[in-house]
């Protein structure tokens, strides 16, 4: 029973750590979680005596906590190409193989599948237009980010596998054309590929702090341009370099823990005595430098490393009793119990915690969904504005230019009395008068005329019905202009006079 409880806490621990890493786009803490836990499963491979339950627990323990299930196991006839050769015996017992490739195959999977991914959308989005998909090109980014920075994490958690299992195969190489020299080449390549990525996350994290002096616009899109890498600095401080550097200090602790395992392991008491004071030098860093920008985040890593430091301390306590070949075995067995209870609540507590980030990763997601929308609408709400006031000041310049044009019909009717006046002379009006009168209508019309000009220069582009306006109203002074021009050479005869 006690077995089935501690796979089954594994199991749950490793699917809250991976829902977290995926979901938060490649999460730190996961990542910490996930390289945190290894020390239950490296244990076994130091050369300490421990009691009969603690051994079986050992055996249950998973080396990597990054597997997916994905990757099928590697077929028999595969395995059978690759030569057997010998290991050291901390190894042997525990039936580790010495290919590389057979050790390492679950988590290699895991990485080309990823990595996968990451190639698909990557080429999806060189290939689609930002201009004419906006919507699409938008989604495939999202979805290369996510895949990105899970690659990240994921090469992270594998990297202390990697170095140890890469160990064995080189102390054990044999060169021949069969998988073995396959094995060789492909743990050769991750190696370099894993100094490449320290070097790209130091170069990264010196440019993101040098853009921070000078400019923070530049920053900005820096931050823009690189979101894929973003798990290097997302959920640390920036106040300097050091804080940033966390992810590179952990995984440099996990590098030299599995260095020492394939190497020291005929000092077992030497390796205990590196491990705690990796632990303590961790412990000391977190709380001077207290990198993590969350109080949340800060508290589990406290929990991790001194979950880490009691297993630390009690297999050093172990380790120090086969130095001194005392048996105790009393001891012993408290201490397997111990070490079998803090794996335990390792896996809930940590489990929990991976729960309560997704949470927030929900809450962050539909948080920003809602503040999207509100600038929209706030958006839309502003223009609808600005049209309004637009469509109002135009109105305005309508009202105040059809205010200078003459009515039309008034004029029709001014023109004809005039007409009448002239037509219908009287006998006493002298003609010095009349063409006096001849010469104040032509003034008129010409005002008219000037002032109907000046309305139609004035007038905007679209407005019909002041076109229509002046159209008939030049029309109308058209219509009655010669028979003014007529009426205005009249002169009475001498009969009249």
């Amino acid at each position: 029973m006690l077995q089935g409880t501690l796979i089954n806490s594994q199991l749950a621990n490793s699917a809250a750590i991976q829902a977290a890493s995926i979901i938060s786009k490649g999460s730190a803490i996961s990542l910490s979680a996930a390289v945190s836990g290894r020390i239950f499963s490296q244990i076994k491979y130091l050369n300490i005596s421990y009691s009969g339950e603690l051994q079986v627990a050992l055996l249950t323990w998973k080396p990597s906590f990054v597997s997916l299930g994905l990757t099928p196991d590697m077929p028999e006839s595969m395995e059978e190409k690759i030569p057997a050769r010998h290991v050291p015996y901390v190894f042997e017992k525990y039936d580790v193989p010495p290919s590389f490739l057979i050790n390492f195959w679950e988590s290699l999977g895991v990485v080309i599948f990823v990595a996968s991914l990451w190639s698909l959308f990557k080429g999806i989005e060189c290939c689609i237009s930002p201009q004419k998909n906006p919507r699409t090109t938008s989604m495939v980014r999202r979805a290369r980010v996510l895949a990105q920075n899970f690659l990240i994490t994921a090469l992270y958690g594998v990297y202390g596998d990697l170095m140890m299992f890469a160990i064995i195969e080189y102390r054990t190489l044999v060169f021949g054309w069969n998988l073995s020299l396959l094995s060789f080449l492909i743990s050769f390549i991750l190696v370099i590929i894993m100094f490449l990525s320290f070097f790209y996350q130091i170069k990264l994290l010196m440019t993101y702090q040098k853009l921070k002096r000078q400019n923070n616009v530049l920053l900005k899109q820096f931050v823009k341009n690189h979101e894929g890498s973003q798990v290097y600095w997302k959920d640390f401080k920036d106040y300097s370099l050091a804080p940033q550097l966390f992810l590179f200090f952990l995984s440099g602790r996990d590098l030299i823990f599995s260095l020492i395992l394939p190497t020291m392991f005929e000092y077992p008491l030497a390796q205990t005595i590196i491990i705690t004071l990796l632990n303590c030098l961790i412990l000391v860093y977190l709380f001077i430098k207290k990198p993590f920008e969350s109080t949340f985040d800060f508290v589990q890593q406290l929990f991790f490393e001194f979950i880490g430091f009691i297993v630390d301390i009690n297999v050093g306590i172990n380790a120090v009793l086969d130095a001194g070949k005392y048996e105790a075995s009393g001891a012993r067995n408290n201490i397997g119990k111990l070490i079998i209870i803090c794996n335990m609540i390792f896996n809930f507590i940590t489990a929990a915690f991976m729960l309560i980030c997704v949470g927030q990763a929900f809450i962050e997601f539909y948080r920003n969904m809602r503040q999207k929308r509100v600038e929209k609408l706030e958006a839309l709400e502003r223009k609808t504005k600005a049209q309004k006031l637009f469509e109002r000041s135009a109105l305005q310049n309508i009202h105040s230019d059809q205010s200078f044009i003459p009515d039309p019909e008034n004029d029709t009717s001014q023109n004809l009395s005039f007409q009448c006046e002239i037509s219908e002379p009287k006998l006493l009006r002298p003609a010095p008068k009349i063409a006096l009168s001849s010469n104040k209508t032509r003034n008129q019309h010409h005002a008219r005329n000037n002032t109907a000009q000046v309305a139609e220069r004035s007038q905007p582009v679209f407005q019909p019905r002041r076109n229509h306006l002046i159209q008939r109203k030049n029309n109308i002074t058209r219509a009655v202009r010669p028979r003014l021009n007529v009426n205005s050479t009249f002169q009475p005869s001498t009969e009249d006079l």
